[in-house]
């Protein structure tokens, strides 16, 4: 569901905008937003010859399938609330949002 005018002002301006995924992962379900053309963030990395004054980070936009078995995994780990995890490389932070559906800092 394209976001539209409902876009938040803290989201960056991408091409193509934003749209609305839920995300089930088994043992809960997150809503987030993604960006429609992630793939769009990429070549125009490309077309600005690595010009990162731009702010583009063409790799995060993406829901990387690993994040979401990862995040279903979450829900055998033992771990308290409160515990202290540190998530790396997740594309979107889905693990990360997960991880604070579990309590975890």
């Amino acid at each position: 569901m394209p976001i539209g005018d409902r876009e938040q002002p803290s989201l960056p301006q991408v091409p193509g905008g934003w749209r609305e995924e839920c995300i089930d992962v088994g043992w809960t379900t997150v809503t987030m937003a993604v960006p429609v053309t992630p793939d769009a963030l990429l070549e125009a990395a490309v077309d600005n010859e690595g010009d990162r004054s731009s702010g583009i980070a063409p790799y995060w936009p993406k829901l990387w399938p690993a994040a979401a078995h990862m995040s279903r995994l979450l829900d055998r780990a033992e771990w308290p609330a409160g515990t202290e995890v540190l998530e790396l490389g997740s594309g979107l932070g889905l693990v990360g949002i997960v991880g604070l559906k579990r309590g975890w800092n």
